[in-house]
């Protein structure tokens, strides 16, 4: 059974943000390639991002989808974006080179009606290494992510057959490129509010214009979630897509796609 969770709890949130991103740098990949050249990852908490950092992330979503952002929100989009991109319960992942950002993704647990969600509030990549993968590597991390902290929950709740679930998780993630000992997973499963990692899965929000982004995360095996806006089919036949999407991944198809 999923432990009691609450997304308005601040301090819980702050404390669980930073355990999250601990987790992420320890079992993610500390660089990765975009065009041949290496780019180093972070993962912190939004607590430890200065504004400038946050600012820079929103130049490049506004590069990715800031069209979409005027045509549906209006040309004054990006004070509210800005504020929602500085909740302190959120965690960012990165890949920088030479000051340069080629990619971000930021993400929080809520609750959803389904359960609790690992919500992935934002993945972009620069346009300039669009087309080469590597949103799709991004994403296979956040599942990745998203599979090691519910098992990392189970680590710290069962003790009876602590061995091979530990045995199990170190071996999902050798598969994976990261090196990690059996210790060194226990540690992470005694983390701060660690008891709230545990998840029925991954969520997110699309907007309903974004046709290739939506097919794109229906592809990774996500669906309509019971709240979301729907399409509407007019009498003359044609569609009506909503403002947005809400879409979640069972935790069962976690690191499977």
């Amino acid at each position: 059974m999923l432990s009691s969770f609450d997304e308005d709890d601040v301090i819980l949130n702050e404390e669980l943000g930073r355990s999250i991103a601990t987790v992420a740098s320890k079992i993610l990949p500390p660089r990765c390639d975009f065009n041949g050249e290496s780019y180093s990852v972070k993962c912190v908490s939004a607590l430890q991002i200065p504004s400038s950092l946050t600012e820079r992330f929103l130049e490049l979503l506004e590069k990715c989808i800031g069209n979409l952002y005027v045509k549906i929100k209006g040309a004054g989009w990006k004070s509210s974006k800005l504020e929602e991109m500085t909740d302190p319960a959120l965690v960012y992942f990165w890949c920088e080179r030479d000051a340069e950002i080629a990619a971000f993704m930021s993400f929080r647990m809520v609750s959803e009606p389904y359960g609790q969600s690992l919500y992935l509030y934002e993945i972009h990549v620069d346009p300039r290494y669009q087309g080469q993968s590597r949103g799709t590597q991004l994403i296979q991390w956040f599942h990745l992510l998203a599979y090691s902290l519910n098992e990392l929950s189970r680590i710290r709740e069962i003790s009876s057959d602590l061995d091979n679930l530990c045995d199990n998780l170190r071996d999902q993630l050798q598969k994976n490129g990261c090196e990690i000992d059996s210790a060194q997973l226990i540690c992470l499963s005694r983390l701060p509010q660690s008891i709230h990692f545990q998840s029925a899965g991954t969520g997110l929000t699309v907007f309903g214009e974004n046709a290739v982004a939506f097919r794109w995360y229906t592809s990774l095996g996500y669906l309509l979630s019971s709240q979301s806006p729907c399409d509407r089919l007019l009498r003359n036949g044609r569609v009506v897509r909503p403002e947005y999407y809400i879409l979640y991944r069972p935790q069962e198809l976690e690191v499977l796609r």
